[in-house]
């Protein structure tokens, strides 16, 4: 009896801390940080999701770029401090496929990681040089189909969206194109205007200056519908490949073991900043859609099954880290 009431004394005893540090958070400010270069997209979403959030807080929401090692850098920073909620990882992808990648893995989702709230997606576009000839999406898995291994695609970095997309696509397809390899998104833009590579998932902003101008083709977008900076462009499921869906998310997470009642106050936050106009514009600018208004727990599920899903897509493809 005594064993069983010390006991439930400390359950209790836990329980009404848990709450007290809920009530009060924050009491001072928060940061997030970017394992990005500032500036780039990942940078302006977080900085969107910060001033809008922090009005419902209370407290300044601070962002701070550790950019490096292909997010790794910033994701470790992060998993090093309190697991408190004053420290949150604006997250890419990256943060499931990762440990799928390095040997020995870098973290574990399942056993460090938590999600906190989804902010936005911003969709890749499968584009082709105009020159190459094809009107849509069949038309260009008809033609890598009649030449497997000749056409080339830019790999902006293994693990990324834009590989995992196309693995997927050729997976799905059954297609093969020859990879190759860029630091990044923007120095595979001129091999793709001068037809050096074939095909490419390329992110809307860099994308949508050159479609308009008529130097590449859209074939597809990877988002849910069409987006509004190019809306004449099917999404994979309209163009005949639903399967092919790698849509680029990106949202707050935080180390493992944050009390759940601070993770929905965040979560809280960011839904009703994320629901202002001016975080809606300054989202829409970046060629960002904003995300589903999910919960803190909704947005942890589908996380789970994004690494769940990624896993898979890199054994059977056996992706390695480059």
């Amino acid at each position: 009896m005594f064993r069983w009431r010390a006991y439930l004394f400390t359950l209790l005893s836990a329980l009404f801390a848990h709450a007290a540090i809920a009530q009060n958070f924050p009491t001072k400010p928060i940061r997030i940080v970017v394992p990005f270069p500032a500036g780039g997209v990942v940078d302006i979403l977080a900085r969107a999701a910060a001033e809008s959030m922090s009005p419902f807080l209370g407290q300044a929401v601070i962002v701070e770029a550790k950019p490096g090692a292909d997010s790794t850098i910033g994701t470790e920073d992060m998993l090093r401090q309190p697991a408190d909620g004053y420290t949150l990882l604006m997250a890419s992808p990256n943060i499931v496929t990762v440990p799928f990648l390095s040997q020995p893995p870098k973290w574990d989702y399942a056993r460090d990681v938590q999600g906190v709230a989804y902010v936005a997606s911003v969709p890749n576009v499968a584009v082709v040089p105009t020159a190459l000839g094809v009107q849509d999406l069949k038309s260009f898995v008809a033609l890598a189909r009649s030449k497997p291994g000749v056409l080339n695609y830019a790999n902006p970095g293994n693990g990324t969206s834009n590989h995992l997309g196309t693995e997927l696509m050729m997976q799905v397809t059954g297609i093969e194109l020859t990879k190759v390899n860029y630091k990044g998104q923007p120095p595979s833009v001129p091999d793709l205007l001068n037809g050096n590579v074939q095909f490419k998932l390329l992110t809307m902003s860099l994308a949508v200056p050159h479609v308009q101008s008529g130097k590449l083709r859209a074939l597809a977008v990877a988002s849910e519908k069409r987006t509004k900076a190019l809306p004449d462009v099917p999404t994979f499921a309209e163009a005949g490949f639903p399967e092919v869906r790698v849509v680029p998310w990106f949202g707050l997470v935080a180390r493992k073991g944050v009390p759940r009642e601070v993770v929905q106050r965040l979560n809280d936050a960011v839904r009703k900043g994320l629901a202002t106009s001016e975080a809606i514009t300054r989202i829409e600018r970046a060629n960002g859609e904003v995300a589903p208004a999910l919960n803190a727990d909704e947005w942890e599920r589908f996380l789970v099954s994004e690494s769940q899903r990624f896993g898979a897509l890199i054994r059977s493809r056996n992706i390695k880290a480059e």
